[in-house]
């Protein structure tokens, strides 16, 4: 039974707990950045592993003889069971899948300033307490009677001194940040509304209406619009990345060379005839919203992934193979009426030049690898290409190094 007479600065307040989270936080942070990073190349597996030890480092320090995380241990407080006890590993794992709950909840969190033990919801679901390390406790009328402060030592006045001052200074930078949010957050809604109906009338214009074009009768035009309409088709069913990748660039080919081929034919507004034609020929294949949200959603995956395949520069690459932004005619590969296929292979030769030697470090003359995937994405897009250096390089007989020694050399 416990007494009425027990002090309620025996418990840990908010301050001193979100103190602890902080440090918990930049600990965990360092950790995934050190660690996780550089053991796992996938962007899932990182995610999967920093999840995991979080909920070991929560876990296993909460159910220690530490009673608690070193965030905790820092600033000076420790969580016990009821009886004052470390908890176990099954409170442990309660309190902390319960903790995820009060964090997507978070009003939950200030039950802590409201309740007597200064508990969250996850502490009652678990039946656990925090509590202040320092003090003397008399435990002979009951357990938690008679807290008696004492004085702190010199490393806990720090860690205290320390949690209170990143506490005040987190609380002072939500203020400011949400002062400043404010307005940006009413114009967000603001424009949210507007580009939600400029998105609807985007998507109508250019993927849902469809317009009367003269192809001219030119059998070049009428080529690439045949492979548009395949490829569209093969975009809107693939799923790899590699995959979507390879056919969007396909599709993008096709509608320069269109391009190219309207410009021949009027110089005067053979840009805004073309799109429409090419659109035109696209949107064949996209009959219904959910075809053209699958589309769309296709072509969002490829822009989010930009720092892996670098789009401004195969956009620049297809530029110059078409030529569709210079006035000389005669100058282009769409001239020599490749398929999709070929056309590609050659894009890929140039795309693979370009990487591969940016890559290469003149001084240290090694390949520098600055992350798994860009790598694992090279070796992939190589086997697609037709150049010999390059298909010597995904059969493993050339290196990179000698990859970019044979380009050079050249």
């Amino acid at each position: 039974m416990e007494n009425s007479s027990v002090n309620n600065d025996f418990y840990a307040g908010f301050w001193l707990r979100v103190s602890a989270f902080l440090i918990d936080g930049f600990i965990l942070t360092v950790l995934d950045y050190i660690i996780i990073d550089n053991i796992f190349s996938n962007e899932l597996q990182r995610i999967g592993a920093s999840m995991v030890v979080m909920w070991l480092y929560f876990t296993l320090l909460n159910a220690s003889s530490w009673k608690g995380t070193i965030g905790k241990k820092f600033v000076g407080i420790e969580l016990v069971d009821y009886q004052y006890q470390i908890i176990s590993l099954k409170q442990a794992n309660i309190r902390y899948f319960s903790s995820i709950v009060s964090a997507l909840l978070f009003p939950l969190y200030l039950t802590v300033i409201f309740s007597k033990k200064k508990q969250t919801i996850h502490d009652m679901i678990a039946k656990t307490i925090v509590i202040k390390t320092e003090g003397v406790y008399d435990y002979s009328q009951g357990i938690g009677e008679k807290y008696k402060p004492t004085s702190l030592d010199l490393q806990l006045q720090v860690g205290r001194k320390f949690g209170y001052g990143l506490s005040i200074l987190f609380f002072i930078g939500f203020l400011v940040i949400l002062y400043f949010a404010i307005p940006f957050i009413t114009v967000g809604v603001s424009l949210g509304n507007y580009y939600s109906e400029e998105k609807k009338r985007y998507i109508n214009e250019h993927y849902v209406q469809q317009h009367s074009i003269n192809d001219y009768n030119d059998s070049r035009i009428i080529f690439y619009a045949k492979q548009l309409r395949e490829d569209t088709k093969k975009f809107l069913e693939t799923e790899t990345f590699v995959s979507k990748f390879e056919y969007y660039n396909k599709i993008i080919i096709e509608e320069k060379c269109i391009q190219y081929y309207f410009r021949e034919h009027n110089e005067t507004d053979y840009y805004d005839n073309s799109m429409k034609y090419y659109e035109t020929v696209r949107n064949k294949l996209l009959t219904n919203k959910e075809l053209v949200s699958i589309y769309l959603d296709k072509v969002h995956d490829l822009d989010s992934k930009h720092w892996l395949h670098y789009p401004n520069q195969h956009y620049q690459i297809i530029d110059n193979m078409t030529d569709t932004d210079l006035h000389k005619l005669g100058s282009s590969m769409c001239d020599q009426q490749l398929t999709s296929n070929d056309f590609y292979k050659v894009f890929l030769a140039k795309y693979l030049r370009g990487n591969i030697v940016s890559h290469y470090n003149d001084r240290s003359e090694k390949f520098i690898s600055i992350h798994h995937e860009i790598d694992e994405w090279l070796h992939t897009i190589a086997k697609q290409s037709d150049e010999l250096i390059f298909q010597k390089y995904s059969e493993g007989l050339f290196s990179l190094e000698e990859v970019v020694d044979k380009i050079k050399s050249e």
